[in-house]
């Protein structure tokens, strides 16, 4: 074997044994926390079953799921729920320990056949889609929950029932006192001592504390240890014997607990296999493959439930100090495994001078660690933050939080987690029903880019308040669309052209094209126009057919849209007060004849013809002629392509390129045929000589140039103070 390989295997060796260090207060805590349920005698084998469950289950599930340094054994979280089981089990079973433990084994059991359902199903991915609020206050609750079961031991109790048999009298204040001053030193250490594990420090200080002072003053009373643990393993064949088996499936109200609280324990143990590898992924790059992780969990806790009963998961923080020391393959869990086994065979008595109030204090150090601090600053801003928006949505979420935490505490985790969900979908689907229009502007103030005439300007201004603009944004469907048409039905008579910008808008359903094929079937019977633009053509597909109609007008942008409903107006008031199609062709006519008439110098120009979507010029040609648009219509793009931005669009009766003839600049623009051009052109030998020889029609031709450019600037100076106007 290379040095290399071996410096490797050391490495994750060596990490293994760190682990091992971590895991062991933590599962033996945990197996004391499920069986203490069973009564006092049962807190030693809880002990042991801790510890077998995180060598077998460990190692299983290590060997299953895919190569990583995440730790697998019983974690506190999920061992304090089962002990809520655990207690309903020995109620169902009439006080039947033998029969109790037995439904403990196969409710495990049953959970890794969950857990393996959820694998080969593809159920897994779903679970990752828990929302936050859900998970906050599921863990909040298990944090109080772990809190709230070491209350009988910090108090020198064996069970709650106790504390409310003795009157709330504590015959044992001294244990009380150390319980909490060990805590005290667990959390103060992991602050000014992070570099040493403050979980395994608080067992072994804590430890040796007790039997000094057990030693020094025997008299004290400051608790019990686990005591004696069974010299034999546990009997599986004895507790699992047919007759057990035959008293538990005879038993309606045990199987129900055993069905419920499986799923529940595969639930939530799927859902931290998810966080701890995601973070894995996320930390070290670790390739994970969701159904084989979820299916070697499953075999973990199958695995598990024959050596003691007890759910294994997976840990963020024990994973998290593996990495930091060292491991990277599941060779460190393993060997984690292995450690523990060589503890527990050749340092049994280790375990059973651990002191239970030592162990109530790392549980309690552990609820400390759970507390979710969103969960806390959420409820905080419900109730203080000033910001009405925040508030809102601060409220929304505290309800969920306290609502799952209330559940979790009750020993009702799956429908705390389900009730959760239901408020969740609840409130997302009331804040997607708000109204969907964010904006609405007249056509006064809201213009296309095609250059006009001052007539037309002027057309535009007065009844620019027949169009009217609405800006859509979030998602159109079945919870806002009868909205939306209600606010369209209540537009006043003077609109005739309604746009909706649909830029912003994410998404259609079936019901919101259903709707606006209504709307636009209802306005064309009001002689009124319904317009879409910038909606996604996935969608819409050109004209949208369903069952209320069909929307004739589907644009790409909303400057299009624009432009047809300017032109609409102009065709409507030059042709009569019938809605005929707009038409540009009418108005080159009118252009045309008035070209002719009014300026005189056009009979020394050459005519050039350029097809639609033919190029006249690209930014960085030179400069060496100005076009004046006798037919047709062009675009000019500002970002040098095809695609890019169009500032503005020239129709018949406007030049172009007029600046590059007097500065003799390239051109900074793209200009394109948006339909068969007619245009006069005038190159720059041409307009030379004319200065030259005919000074007169020289003079003609800058004083066109000269009124191009202010008509542009007035236009220009007349948008912006629109804009400022509407925004205001």
């Amino acid at each position: 074997m290379s040095s290399a390989r071996l410096h490797s295997l050391y490495k994750e060796t060596s990490a293994g044994f760190v682990t091992a260090c971590l895991t062991m207060p933590l599962c033996i805590a945990a197996g004391v926390s499920a069986y203490t349920q069973l009564g006092p005698d049962y807190i030693a084998r809880g002990a042991v079953a801790g510890l077998s469950c995180a060598i077998v289950g460990g190692i299983i599930a290590a060997l299953f799921r895919r190569s990583s340094f995440v730790a697998t054994f019983p974690t506190t979280p999920i061992c304090v729920i089962q002990s809520t089981f655990v207690l309903s089990l020995l109620s169902a079973c009439a006080g039947d320990r033998l029969n109790t433990i037995a439904a403990m084994m196969l409710c495990v059991a049953l959970a890794g056949v969950w857990q393996a359902l959820f694998a080969v199903s593809g159920f897994s991915h779903i679970i990752r889609f828990v929302p936050h609020p859900v998970m906050a206050g599921f863990v909040s609750g298990v944090s109080a929950l772990i809190a709230w079961h070491q209350v009988p031991a910090l108090l020198g109790f064996h069970s709650l029932e106790d504390i409310a048999q003795s009157g709330l009298h504590l015959p044992h204040p001294l244990v009380t006192a150390f319980g909490i001053a060990l805590f005290l030193l667990i959390i103060v250490s992991g602050k000014f001592i992070p570099k040493v594990p403050n979980l395994l420090l608080g067992l072994i200080f804590g430890t040796l504390v007790f039997h000094l002072i057990k030693l020094l003053v025997p008299g004290v009373d400051i608790g019990s240890t686990i005591g004696a643990i069974p010299t034999k393993p546990l009997d599986i064949w004895g507790v699992l014997g047919w007759n057990t088996l035959a008293a538990i499936f005879s038993s309606l109200s045990v199987l129900k607990i055993v069905l419920i609280g499986s799923l529940t324990l595969a639930l939530v143990g799927t859902l931290d296999t998810f966080f701890a590898l995601r973070t894995a992924q996320f930390i070290a790059d670790v390739p994970i493959e969701p159904r084989r992780d979820v299916l070697g969990q499953a075999v973990g806790n199958f695995a598990s439930a024959l050596a003691g009963g007890l759910v294994v998961s997976t840990s963020l923080s024990v994973s998290m100090a593996n990495y930091k020391a060292g491991g990277r393959t599941r060779v460190s869990t393993i060997a984690s495994g292995v450690t523990l086994l060589i503890g527990g065979i050749f340092f049994p008595r280790v375990i059973e001078l651990l002191p239970i109030i030592v162990l109530a204090a790392i549980l309690l150090a552990v609820s400390f660690r759970l507390v979710d601090t969103w969960s806390i600053q959420v409820l905080q801003q419900a109730l203080t933050i000033k910001d009405a928006t925040l508030r809102r949505k601060s409220r929304k979420d505290a309800a969920i939080i306290l609502a799952v935490f209330l559940a979790t505490l009750l020993g009702k985790p799956v429908t705390g987690v389900a009730v959760g969900i239901s408020i969740s979908c609840i409130l997302f689907m009331l804040d997607m029903s708000r109204p969907v229009i964010a904006r609405r502007r007249d056509g006064a103030c809201t213009r296309s880019k095609r250059v006009r005439t001052g007539s037309e300007r002027d057309l535009l201004c007065s009844l620019g308040r027949s169009i009217l603009v609405f800006d859509l944004e979030g998602v159109l469907f079945f919870g806002n669309a009868h909205g939306l048409a209600s606010d369209l039905h209540a537009i006043n008579e003077e609109v005739e052209i309604i746009i909706l910008d649909c830029r912003r808008v994410s998404d259609i359903d079936s019901s919101g094209l259903t709707i606006l094929g209504q709307v636009s079937a209802r306005l064309r019977a009001r002689n009124k126009k319904l317009l879409i633009s910038g909606a996604n053509p996935a969608w819409l597909g050109g004209p949208i057919a369903v069952a209320g109609g069909a929307i004739e007008h589907v644009f790409l942008n909303l400057d299009d849209a624009l432009e047809w409903a300017e032109e609409h107006i102009i065709t409507t008031c030059v042709m009569g007060d019938s809605f005929i199609p707009a038409s540009t062709g009418d108005n080159e006519i009118h252009y045309s004849q008035r070209l002719s008439d009014e300026i005189t110098f056009l009979e020394d120009l050459s005519i050039v013809h350029y097809p639609a979507g033919s190029q006249l010029c690209k930014a960085g040609d030179p400069a060496d002629c100005m076009w004046i648009l006798k037919c047709g219509s062009v675009s000019i793009h500002a970002t040098g392509t095809h695609t890019g931005l169009i500032p503005s669009r020239l129709g018949a009766g406007f030049s172009l390129g007029e600046m590059g003839l007097l500065d003799r600049q390239p051109r900074n623009a793209d200009v394109y045929a948006e339909d068969d051009v007619e245009a006069y052109i005038l190159t720059i030998e041409e307009f030379s000589s004319i200065l030259t020889e005919k000074p007169l029609i020289g003079q003609s031709i800058l004083a066109f140039i000269n009124g191009q450019l202010a008509r542009r600037l007035r236009d220009f100076n007349h948008i912006c103070s629109c804009r400022v106007t509407s925004s205001i």
